[in-house]
């Protein structure tokens, strides 16, 4: 099984407002659907992730459980970003972000997208 996954940062969105420096807000690069999730992410060291993916949240969450390792590599560096384990699978809307707040413990995370 490959779990090799090139990623591209998005950076920091603000998990209240769904605000970010690149897009001022994620809806603005991605818009709010049911056919995309997040994808929430940690490594040993207790940092937190978020991967958006295209799918529904239910068939995002049959292929990525939680515990799942993912490798996650920069998609043009290819530089290795290290193992992250799934957390969980979220929708990708308003009250995704606020489930991904109380799961994470945190007010604002990175974001990127599966290249």
């Amino acid at each position: 099984m490959n779990n090799n996954y090139p990623v591209s940062s998005i950076g920091t969105v603000n998990l209240k407002t769904g605000r970010n420096n690149m897009f001022d807000t994620v809806w603005e690069c991605w818009e709010q659907s049911d056919n995309m999730a997040a994808i929430l992410v940690t490594n040993d060291a207790g940092k937190f992730r978020v991967c958006v993916t295209s799918g529904t949240v239910e068939s995002t969450a049959r292929a990525f459980v939680p515990s799942h390792q993912l490798h996650l590599i920069g998609d043009q560096s290819r530089r290795s970003l290290g193992l992250w384990r799934v957390v969980g699978v979220f929708p990708h809307n308003q009250d995704g972000l606020t489930a991904i707040s109380r799961a994470s413990g945190k007010s604002s995370l990175d974001f990127a997208t599966f290249k």
